[in-house]
C-alpha cells in the first residue's frame, strides 16, 4: 500500500510542478527505511557511504571499521525492533599498511657519503666496484664511526651504491667487538612470513626464470609467483600473507607482499627502505575486507565475528561418510549416531565435526559452515549458521 501511495504522490508532483509535496514523500521514505524495506544481505561501501563518517575511501584499521560501519548502517537503514536480528555482510576497503607492521624496522641508518667512498675507502668513484670491496671496508668504518656510542646488540642499516648505480641496503650488528653483517639485506625485513626464492624455485617455473635464476622484463614475476605460492602453500587460508624476495635482472633484489583470498594469491605491494623516513615501508596496499553486522533492538548495530568453515574429506571420514564424502536426506531425521539416540542425525554429525575442529570455541561463537548434501538425485552445497551453546553447536534458525 505504501508503494501505491508513493506513486500517487509522485503523480501529484508531476501535475503540479510548483507543489512537489516533498515532505509527504520524505515521510514515506523514512517509514520505509525504518521498517527495513530493501535492506540488503550484503553491502559494498561506496564513496558516499564513507562520507557519512567523514572518510574518503577506506578505513585505517579493522577497529576503526567496527566503530564507524554501525554509524553508516544506522544512517542508511535506521534498523529498529521490526528487524531485530537482521544480519548484513559489509564489504569495505582497509588500509593494508597496518597489516604489515611486522615488516618495519626501527634500526638506525647511515647513508654512505661521497667522501666515505673516496677518502675513507680509497675508491676512485663514489661507489663500490663490488660487494667484496664493501665487505672489506664497512665493518672497520662502523667501528670507528660509532666508537664512542656503540654497545653490544646495536644495529645499523647502511645505504650503499654499487657500480651499477643501484642503491642497496645492508644491516650490520655489533657483537661487542666487531660489526658483522646480518641476514637483513636491501629492504631489511626478517619475518616469519617471508620467503626467498631458491635456485630450484626458479627452475620449477620453467626455462624463463630457471635459465639464470632470476626474473626480467621478459619474465614478469607476476606471471609466475601466484601459481608458485598456491603450490608452495597448499594449506594456506584466507588472509594469509607472505613476503617474497626474488632476484631481478640487473642485480636487483626485490621484495613483494602477497595476500591469499582463499583461492588465489594477489600482489598487494612492495617492501622497500624509505631513506627519507628512515624506516621500511610497504607501498600501494589496500585490502578488501568484510565483516558481518547484526542489529539488536536494545543496542543497535554491532559487529559479530563469524568463523567460516567448509567441510573437507577428513570431516566426512570422521562421521563415517567417507564413501561419498557428503551427507544425505537420510541423515536429516531422528536416529542413532555413534550408538546414541539423537533427535537429528545430520545435526549430530555436524556438531561432532565442529566440536572436533573447534574445541576451544567460546560460548556464543558463531560459525558459518558449508557442507555437501545429497537429495533428489543431486549433491549440492548447503550453508548454515551454528552457535556454540554450552558443549554443543546449535543450528541457528533464520
Amino acid at each position: 500500500m505504501k508503494k501505491l501511495l508513493l506513486y500517487m504522490g509522485c503523480a501529484v508532483a508531476l501535475l503540479s510542478a510548483c507543489d512537489p509535496n516533498d515532505e509527504f514523500i520524505d515521510t514515506l521514505n523514512e517509514e520505509a527505511k525504518a521498517a527495513g524495506i530493501d535492506m540488503p544481505e550484503t553491502l559494498t561501501l561506496e564513496e558516499d557511504d564513507y562520507s557519512i563518517v567523514e572518510k574518503t575511501d577506506m578505513f585505517a584499521s579493522k577497529e576503526e571499521a567496527a566503530t564507524l560501519i554501525p554509524q553508516i548502517l544506522t544512517e542508511k537503514y535506521a534498523a529498529n525492533a521490526s528487524n531485530d536480528g537482521n544480519l548484513i555482510n559489509v564489504f569495505y576497503t582497509l588500509d593494508g599498511t597496518a597489516l604489515f607492521a611486522d615488516l618495519y624496522s626501527e634500526d638506525d641508518e647511515y647513508e654512505l657519503q661521497d667522501e666515505d667512498y673516496t677518502v675513507e675507502f680509497g675508491q676512485k668513484y663514489a661507489n663500490f666496484s663490488s660487494k667484496s670491496k664493501m665487505d672489506t671496508y664497512v665493518s672497520v668504518f662502523l667501528k670507528d664511526k660509532f666508537k664512542y656510542s656503540q654497545e653490544e646488540g646495536d644495529e645499523v642499516v647502511i645505504k650503499y651504491t654499487l657500480r651499477t648505480a643501484v642503491d642497496k641496503y645492508q644491516e650490520y650488528q655489533f657483537d661487542g667487538t666487531v660489526w658483522t653483517k646480518t641476514d637483513k639485506t636491501n629492504a631489511g625485513f626478517d619475518v616469519e612470513n617471508a620467503y626467498e626464492l631458491a635456485s630450484e624455485d626458479y627452475d620449477s617455473m620453467g626455462d624463463g626464470p630457471g635459465k639464470y635464476d632470476n626474473f626480467s622484463s621478459y619474465d614478469d614475476p607476476e606471471d609466475y609467483l601466484p601459481d608458485f605460492l598456491v603450490a608452495k602453500y597448499p594449506e594456506a587460508v584466507a588472509d594469509d600473507i607472505v613476503t617474497v624476495k626474488y632476484k631481478y635482472y640487473g642485480n636487483n633484489e626485490d621484495k613483494v607482499v602477497y595476500l591469499f583470498d582463499g583461492t588465489d594469491w594477489s600482489l598487494k605491494g612492495s617492501v622497500y627502505y624509505d631513506w627519507n623516513a628512515g624506516d621500511y615501508a610497504v607501498t600501494d596496499i589496500s585490502v578488501e575486507s568484510d565483516d558481518k553486522f547484526v542489529f539488536k533492538a536494545k543496542t543497535g548495530w554491532e559487529i559479530i565475528v563469524i568463523t567460516t568453515y567448509e567441510f573437507a574429506d577428513a570431516d566426512y571420514e570422521l562421521t563415517g561418510d567417507e564413501k561419498y564424502k557428503n551427507f544425505g536426506y537420510y541423515d536429516d531425521k531422528a536416529g542413532t549416531y555413534q550408538d546414541v539416540e539423537v533427535e537429528n542425525v545430520l545435526q549430530a554429525k555436524i556438531n561432532h565435526v565442529l566440536s572436533t575442529r573447534f574445541p576451544d570455541a567460546e560460548e556464543g561463537a558463531l560459525f558459518e559452515v558449508t557442507y555437501k548434501f545429497y537429495s533428489s538425485g543431486a549433491t549440492n552445497s548447503v550453508k548454515k549458521r551454528y552457535q556454540k551453546e554450552g558443549d554443543k553447536f546449535v543450528l541457528v534458525v533464520e
